[in-house]
C-alpha cells in the first residue's frame, strides 16, 4: 500500500446539493446529510455524504458510477487503499474520468460503487487547528466494515438479489477480507488486490509483532493520527517535480538530488520490521535505473489523491492482524465465491498464499507478475491491459452466472 513504514519520522465534487434519490437505509447512527449529483459524458456520478452520530468530523461518503440508460452487467464496491479515498479509482493522469479505473467498468456497463472514509474531507493540520479529530480513535477497522455493510444495504435497496463483487487495492484488499469475513454470503466475489491480513510465517508474524506492539503504545499515550506518512511522499513528489535537479534538503539524504531521493524510497526493499512482509517494496526499480515499470506520471497522479490523516488504529488493526490477531479473518472459510488475487513478486505476493488459502473459495483467479512491485500494477502506464481488462473479463464471467 501507499505505506512505507520508514517514512513516518520524516518531516512533514464541488459544492454539495441536495435531490439526489437516497436510498431508504438510515439508521439513528447512520444519516445521510447530502447529495450531490452530475453527468460525465454517458455516466451519472453520485455522492452521498453520510454523518455517523453527533461527532461533525465522523463523516464519510458513499460514491456511485453508473450508465443509467444501460443494462446493468453487475454491480462492484471498490474499498480504497491506506491513507487513501475513491479518488484512487477515478484518478487519471489528464485528469479524465472516463479513462480512470472506475471510468473503466463503469463505462463498460457495470454499476460502480466506492467509499471514502472520514479521513477524505481533513486538510492537512486540520486536527491541530480548527477541528476535534478525538474520535478518530473509533475509526478502526471494525469502523471500516460497518461502513461497508451499510453500503451493501443500499446496493441491496437498488438492485435487490444481484450481489455485487467487493475489492481493491492494498488496504482495500485487507478491508475487503475484513467485510468477507463479517459478512461471507453477501458477495459475488472478492478482489484482493496487494493486501493480506493473515499469516502463518513466523518472519511475517515477528516483523508485524514488532510494530503492532509499538503503536499500541502510541495509541495508549493518545496519539491518534499519523499525519506525517502520505505527507511525506506528497513533499518528496513535489520537489522531485520543481526542482529535480535540485539538492535534497532531507537530512539523511546530503549528496542525492530530490528525484534520486524519491527514487531511492519506492524502489528500496523495505526491512522487516518495519515491512509487513520481506522484500516488500513500493515500486521496482533503482537509484541507477529509475522506475522499471511504473510511470512517473501515474505514481504522482496516485500520490496526489492521498488523505493528510491515516487514524492510527486502522494502522494497529491490519498490523496486529498480521502479527496473529484473528478478529477479521475469523470466518474467511465460510466465504466461498470466486477471488481475484492481484499478486507482485516484490509486494505481497506470494505471501498472500495463507490468505487465499483459508477462504472457503475453490476458485481463484490469480494475476500475478513476478517482477512487479506493490504499486507497478496500478502505476504501469499499460495498467489497463495488465490490470483492467482481464478483471473486467473475470467481473463478466462472475456477473453472467445465475
Amino acid at each position: 500500500m501507499w505505506k512505507p513504514r520508514y517514512l513516518t519520522f520524516l518531516v512533514p465534487f464541488v459544492a454539495l446539493v441536495l435531490g439526489a434519490a437516497v436510498p431508504v437505509r438510515a439508521t439513528s447512527e447512520y444519516q445521510v446529510v447530502s447529495v450531490h449529483e452530475e453527468r460525465n459524458g454517458p455516466l451519472l456520478v453520485t455522492e452521498w455524504a453520510v454523518q455517523d452520530g453527533a461527532d461533525p468530523a465522523a463523516r464519510f461518503t458513499i460514491h456511485r458510477m453508473r450508465k443509467p440508460a444501460a443494462h446493468t452487467r453487475g454491480v462492484l464496491l471498490l474499498m480504497p487503499g491506506g491513507g487513501s479515498n475513491f479518488a484512487l479509482y477515478t484518478a487519471d493522469e489528464e485528469g479524465q474520468l472516463l479513462q480512470s479505473f472506475a471510468g473503466f467498468f463503469a463505462t463498460r456497463g457495470f454499476d460502480v460503487w466506492g467509499y471514502s472514509p472520514r479521513t477524505r474531507g481533513l486538510a492537512p493540520g486540520a486536527c491541530s487547528a480548527t477541528v476535534d479529530c478525538s474520535g478518530m480513535g473509533d475509526w478502526g477497522m471494525a469502523k471500516v466494515v460497518a461502513d461497508a455493510l451499510y453500503i451493501r444495504e443500499w446496493i441491496r435497496d437498488v438492485h435487490g438479489p444481484v450481489q455485487p463483487v467487493i475489492g481493491g487495492f492494498s488496504l482495500g484488499a485487507m478491508s475487503t477480507l475484513a467485510v468477507v469475513d463479517a459478512a461471507p454470503h453477501d458477495w459475488a466475489g472478492a478482489i484482493l488486490w496487494e493486501g493480506m491480513l493473515y499469516s502463518e510465517d513466523p518472519t511475517v508474524l515477528a516483523a508485524n509483532g514488532v510494530v503492532c506492539a509499538s503503536l499500541e503504545a502510541q495509541l495508549a499515550a493518545g496519539q491518534l493520527w499519523d499525519d506525517a506518512t502520505y505527507s511525506s511522499l506528497q513533499l518528496f513528489y513535489g520537489l522531485a517535480t520543481a526542482d529535480p535537479d535540485g539538492p535534497s534538503p532531507v537530512p539523511g539524504f546530503e549528496g542525492l538530488t530530490n528525484r534520486q531521493v524519491f527514487i531511492l524510497l519506492l524502489t528500496t526493499p523495505q526491512p522487516a520490521p518495519p515491512a509487513y512482509v520481506p522484500g516488500y517494496t513500493l515500486m521496482a526499480g533503482s537509484l541507477a535505473t529509475g522506475f522499471s515499470f511504473a510511470s512517473e506520471t501515474r505514481i504522482g497522479m496516485l500520490i496526489a489523491q492521498l488523505n493528510a490523516y491515516e487514524p492510527l488504529v486502522l494502522i494497529r488493526d491490519y498490523t496486529c492482524a498480521l502479527a496473529g490477531e484473528r478478529t477479521f479473518t475469523g470466518n474467511l472459510e465460510s466465504f466461498q465465491a470466486p477471488v481475484y488475487a492481484v499478486r507482485a513478486g516484490h509486494g505481497f505476493g506470494s505471501w498472500m498464499d495463507d490468505n487465499l488459502e483459508l477462504l472457503g473459495s475453490d476458485e481463484i483467479t490469480t494475476n500475478f507478475v513476478a517482477d512487479f512491485a506493490h504499486g507497478d500494477h496500478y502505476a504501469s502506464p499499460d495498467f489497463r491491459r495488465i490490470m483492467a481488462q482481464p478483471l473486467f473479463d473475470w467481473l463478466k464471467r462472475v456477473a453472467e452466472r445465475p
